[in-house]
């Protein structure tokens, strides 16, 4: 397993003056195929259940905190609704909805719920690792890293960190307490720190991946009140 290959990890659509054979051959293999096959055995399934809009793409961030790894996220209702910062989420019951209400820091994904491995590692842009990968699109105004919020989760040290899925999860884990070191310095590079900035709310495998990846999404920052 080469975990330098970027095409293994949150696979990009590439900007104008970058690769355009991986453009077109990741292009077509996880849009219009709908799922991209990687070496660590695993696939990129479209998020056909994430709604746009919403944080997580609907999942539930609280019910994450009561699963064992490996377990599948669990989708909210809109029925369980609550905004917070300007942005929705959902929640799978409304005891989940009052806890988060509670106590919403607690629960919210690190980096905005991004791809951890492409805060982590894709792109040089504010990125202070020795082993950040260029030809990768991602800065403050070009987001985001997609999550793949159903198979992609981790909790770590009681925070919620997403990928676009279980494989680039596992690799990004692989890395160690310096990951995290590093993301947060670049996060924080972006937007001042690491409770600031966007959260995902529209950035999953499917059709967003090509807006996302390709030209970037406006997201708002976290800096309004509720």
């Amino acid at each position: 397993r080469d975990r330098n290959q970027k095409t293994m990890m949150c696979p990009s659509l590439f900007i104008d003056g970058f690769d355009h054979h991986k453009t077109m051959w990741i292009y077509r293999y996880v849009l219009i195929a709908a799922f991209f096959s990687t070496s660590f055995g695993g696939s990129i399934q479209p998020c056909a259940e994430c709604e746009e809009g919403i944080v997580m793409g609907g999942v539930d961030i609280v019910a994450y905190h009561t699963l064992t790894a490996g377990e599948s996220g669990v989708l909210g209702q809109a029925k369980y609704s609550s905004v917070y910062k300007g942005y929705t989420f959902h929640f799978a019951t409304a005891a989940n909805r009052i806890t988060f209400e509670t106590n919403p820091n607690k629960f919210l994904p690190a980096w905005g719920g991004f791809c951890a491995w492409g805060v982590t590692r894709e792109g040089t842009n504010a990125n202070p690792s020795p082993h950040a990968e260029s030809g990768w699109p991602w800065t403050a105004t070009h987001m985001g890293p997609p999550c793949g919020p159903f198979d992609g989760w981790a909790i770590v040290n009681g925070t919620l960190f997403c990928a676009i899925n279980q494989d680039t999860m596992d690799s990004w884990l692989a890395i160690g307490p310096q990951a995290i070191a590093y993301g947060n310095l670049r996060w924080s590079s972006w937007f001042g720190d690491t409770s600031s900035g966007p959260l995902n709310s529209g950035c999953f495998p499917g059709p967003s991946m090509e807006v996302c990846l390709k030209k970037g999404k406006t997201f708002p920052n976290r800096t309004h009140s509720g």
